[in-house]
């Protein structure tokens, strides 16, 4: 598996909505520096990700 596909399949892995909504699930699939980009431009912190801050 190259590099791309590595990425690719780690980031789908964040993707389903039981992942998104489980702290427990996003504290374990997000690194310490993990930085979310909304459609909007605005960006999230692993914190407001994690507390659900984007999905507000």
């Amino acid at each position: 598996m190259d590099g791309v596909s590595f990425f690719q399949k780690l980031e789908a892995l964040l993707l389903p909505p039981e992942v998104r909504a489980s702290k427990d699930a996003l504290s374990k699939l997000s690194a310490g520096g993990f930085v979310e980009f909304g459609s909007s431009g605005r960006t999230f912190d692993r914190n407001q990700v994690i507390d659900g801050t984007p999905f507000r």
